[in-house]
Parts: C-alpha cells; sequence; structure tokens
C-alpha cells in the first residue's frame, strides 16, 4: 500500500464537489490569493477580447470566482452546481459555430477523458481569432515528484493514449495529460489541430499551491504570507519550465489555415 494511502487524513478530504471547491478557495486566504494570481492570464486575454463580438466562455467554474472579477464571463459546469450560469459538456458545446470569442479552463482540461472531442468543440465554437487558455499542471522535475507522490488525482505518463475512463467522479484525470499533448505529442497535436495555434506557455507555482493546502489538502499556509512566497516564486522563473514549475497556463488561438 503507498505510503499516503496509510495517512489520508494529512493530505486530502476525499472527493469534494465543485460547490464545496469554492467554500474551502473562501476559506482559504492563501489559496485565494494563489486562484487571483492563476486568473490574472485570463483576465489579460478577457481584456483583449472585449471590444469583439461573441461571447466568453469558462469551463469548469464550480469551484472558483472568475464570475465575480469578470461578470461578462458565462460560467459553466457539467453538473448541476449553484452559481454558475449553465451546464455544458466540453465536448458537447451547445454554442453555435463561432460564437465564443474565448474559452477559459482552470484545471479541466485534465479531466477530460476524451480531448480530441473537447478540441473540436472548442475550434468550432471559437471564431477566428478567439482564444483558448487552460492553466494546467506541469511536469517539470518537481512537478513530478508533486503529481505522482502529493497529489491524489491519477498521474500517468507512460499511456500512450490521450483519452482515459471517465464514471463522472471529478477523481477521474490524468495530471500528465497536458504534458502528453503539449510536450510528448506536440507534433501530433498540430496535424490535428493546426488552427488552434500555441500562442503562449507560461510556467509557474512551485511551492504556493502546495502551500495553499489546495481544494484537497485539510491544512493552508496564513494569506499574509502570500506576499513573500510569490515575490520568491518570480525570483525563481527561470527555473519552472525545467525543474520547479508545478502549473502552466496554455493559450491556444484560432487561426485560419490553408488547405
Amino acid at each position: 500500500m503507498p505510503w499516503r494511502a496509510r495517512v489520508p487524513h494529512l493530505f486530502q478530504r476525499g472527493i469534494i464537489r465543485p460547490a464545496e471547491h469554492r467554500d474551502v478557495i473562501s476559506r482559504k486566504a492563501f489559496l485565494r490569493k494563489v486562484y487571483l494570481s492563476h486568473y490574472s492570464d485570463i483576465i489579460a486575454v478577457e481584456n483583449k477580447v472585449s471590444d469583439r463580438n461573441g461571447k466568453s466562455l469558462e469551463l469548469g467554474s464550480g469551484g472558483g470566482f472568475l464570475k465575480s472579477i469578470l461578470p461578462e464571463v458565462i460560467t459553466s459546469e457539467a453538473q448541476a452546481t449553484p452559481g454558475v450560469d449553465r451546464l455544458e459538456d466540453a465536448c458537447k458545446l451547445s454554442f453555435k459555430d463561432g460564437e465564443l470569442r474565448a474559452i477559459y479552463m482552470t484545471g479541466v482540461l485534465h479531466h477530460i477523458g476524451k480531448p480530441r472531442e473537447f478540441f473540436r468543440e472548442a475550434s468550432r465554437c471559437l471564431q477566428d481569432g478567439g482564444y483558448l487558455v487552460m492553466m494546467e499542471p506541469h511536469m517539470s522535475a518537481f512537478g513530478r515528484f508533486f503529481f505522482k507522490v502529493l497529489h491524489h488525482e491519477a498521474n500517468d505518463m507512460l499511456t500512450h493514449r490521450w483519452e482515459f475512463p471517465q464514471t463522472g467522479l471529478l477523481s477521474d484525470a490524468n495530471t500528465a495529460l497536458p504534458y502528453i499533448i503539449f510536450d510528448r505529442d506536440f507534433e501530433v497535436f498540430r496535424k490535428e489541430f493546426p488552427e488552434l495555434q500555441l500562442e503562449s506557455r507560461k510556467f509557474h507555482t512551485f511551492l504556493e499551491y502546495a502551500l495553499s493546502g489546495g481544494v484537497g489538502f485539510r491544512f493552508s499556509t496564513p494569506g499574509w504570507l502570500y506576499e513573500p512566497v510569490h515575490f520568491v516564486e518570480r525570483c525563481l522563473s527561470p527555473f519552472m519550465r525545467k525543474y520547479l514549475g508545478t502549473m502552466q497556463t496554455i493559450t491556444l488561438v484560432k487561426r485560419q489555415t490553408v488547405k
């Protein structure tokens, strides 16, 4: 039996529903500040597209509070959740072709068991020049240790498939999926989805999330410590991609391709 399974009370609460995520974030000042930092990339993109026609959609909104910062963004969840605007299946979006100017996701892609279907839907619904912004796990040297040893979600870097079974639970995941798609199999992604062009990848979050306790850990660092910790993380930014980062922000933009 893995060592962390023998002491689960120290590490995780078990399966937490989206509405409970929001309660946890509201109680943990340090964690809320981590989310605010992650939202900064979404805010920057929303400011960039705010003068366009079309709608901005957040997928998997249940645990977050993006709506309180960007009220114009449509929030959604895959299951009935208080406080979100609508139900949406990421692989069968209800929007018309080209109706969306942006799609935002915080920790959602690695929970989607059929990512190809999702990317096809995102491409269909995004207008030309529309953005897909995803904050996801990153497999740096420390990131691999963190998600293999300390994190409760599955991490399978050796699978040859992007897809994985889904039962409808939040625990269904592969935290290695962003690595598989955007590192190991990136040329495959480019061939299958040439219109979804990679604009940027930002690697970040060494100890911030771990110190916050996340939504599944029972402990949390006091909120007043966030600023000095964040300062240290900014100083370590040159080492985030290869050695330290546990998170990445992936920004794709839809462009017309010549056939």
